[in-house]
């Protein structure tokens, strides 16, 4: 081995200078520890290695393929621990998702996306919205945070594990869903991904059984973020929504919807009218009259009576303030909390003839949900307002022997 192949210095730095006669120095060699954990390269050169991963820097300098003997690699959380040269986005840290959201978030694609309205969007709930939901916590969250409710719901027994997942997603898919919605709706993308979150979100609502309140608030978020999409002319990824015109091409998917038993329409339409003396502010007459305007459409038609309840849903965004909102669903207004439950009550006229996009399983969740917040509703009724929840307490307890029937016809 030459000189200076040993040093690993060029052959021009041991050129003499100065005097020709100048009796060289001996040359010492540099003292160094062995490497025993150093990269091929580098003990192949027989240099120290630095150790310093991925890419250790003799490596680097030299741009060589850097590589380590399995000792090392076996040892990586250790090097990490030791080495200070290593770059923070490699550093080993507790994952932000675990493998159970991975399972969560298959189960979302396969079963539990949302088949409410609106309608005909099922390629957009299994392809599109999974495509950028990497983009978007508040979108993933709220993907994982349905998924655990409904594979609890689904299975009929409590687990706490899902329970406190459902929660914990739910939670966090709100406070970062409203930390964007501050910031401002920029893209097309981002708006469907807030599009998707509110509906998801709302769905979930559907699952808790004090949900009625937040599911009335998710709707009014959904409209929210569609006129703000809307003043902006950005594309929607989803068909069909809330506009009259977009909610009128609906029609050909629900032609063939079965007809609601006209007695339940009768007593429906009886006790929103002996509401009528009790509804002193105008926000309540309002809901009233909306509310008596979709029972009259059934006796047109299930499909008029339908679509008459999709457009007054916009009721609660477009035409009534934030203040009144709150006070409507506030526990402690007696006529509020009346015309909720008969709100309730009129959409499990709904429930049984709704359209099904998913096929090969039947979506009992909605009717469940509507008997639990009905159930809740009426647990603590004034004595004196007993006689104006008659409706909705018996309308409960059809849609419960419904839901008994369904569920020994499956199995």
């Amino acid at each position: 081995m030459t000189h200076h192949e040993s040093t690993g210095t060029s052959h021009d730095e041991h050129q003499p200078l100065g005097n020709d006669d100048a009796k060289p120095e001996p040359l010492q060699r540099k003292v160094h520890t062995k490497s025993r954990r150093g990269c091929y390269n580098c003990k192949k050169r027989r240099i120290k290695c630095p150790e310093n991963h991925p890419t250790c820097t003799q490596c680097t300098r030299h741009r060589l393929e850097c590589k380590w003997p399995e000792l090392y690699i076996n040892k990586a959380e250790e090097v990490v621990k030791m080495s200070p040269t290593i770059p923070q986005q490699v550093e080993l840290s507790t994952p932000v998702f675990n493998m159970r959201d991975f399972r969560l978030f298959h189960h979302f694609i396969h079963d539990a996306y949302p088949i409410i309205e609106p309608i005909d969007n099922e390629s957009t709930w299994t392809h599109k919205i999974p495509c950028i939901a990497h983009n978007y916590n508040f979108l993933l969250h709220a993907m994982l945070a349905l998924s655990a409710s409904d594979i609890e719901a689904t299975s009929g027994k409590p687990s706490s594990e899902l329970a406190q997942a459902a929660i914990s997603h739910r939670i966090l898919a709100i406070k970062s869903f409203n930390r964007a919605l501050s910031a401002g709706l920029h893209t097309s993308e981002e708006g469907n991904a807030m599009l998707a979150t509110c509906w998801i979100l709302l769905y979930q609502s559907i699952l808790i059984d004090q949900g009625f309140s937040e599911y009335l608030t998710f709707v009014r978020g959904c409209v929210l973020v569609l006129l703000q999409m809307g003043s902006k002319n950005l594309k929607f990824l989803f068909m069909n929504l809330v506009s009259d015109d977009e909610i009128e091409k609906t029609r050909p998917y629900l032609q063939h919807m079965p007809a609601v038993d006209l007695r339940s329409v009768d007593a429906a339409y009886a006790s929103l009218e002996g509401l009528g003396p009790l509804c002193e502010r105008e926000v309540e007459k309002m809901l009233q009259q909306r509310l008596l305007e979709i029972v009259r459409n059934f006796y047109i038609s299930s499909c008029d009576g339908y679509i008459s309840w999709l457009k007054g849903s916009v009721f609660f965004t477009c035409q009534i303030s934030h203040a009144e909102f709150l006070a409507m669903i506030d526990p402690s207004h007696v006529v509020g909390q009346l015309l909720l439950s008969h709100m309730a009550a009129v959409h499990t006229l709904i429930t049984p003839i709704k359209p099904n996009e998913r096929a090969g399983r039947k979506n009992l969740h909605f009717a469940k949900g509507l008997v639990r917040w009905l159930e809740v509703a009426h647990a603590n009724i004034d004595p004196r307002m007993r006689s104006y929840y008659e409706w909705p307490t018996k309308r409960a307890e059809e849609v419960r022997e419904w839901l008994q029937h369904e569920q020994a016809s499956a199995t």
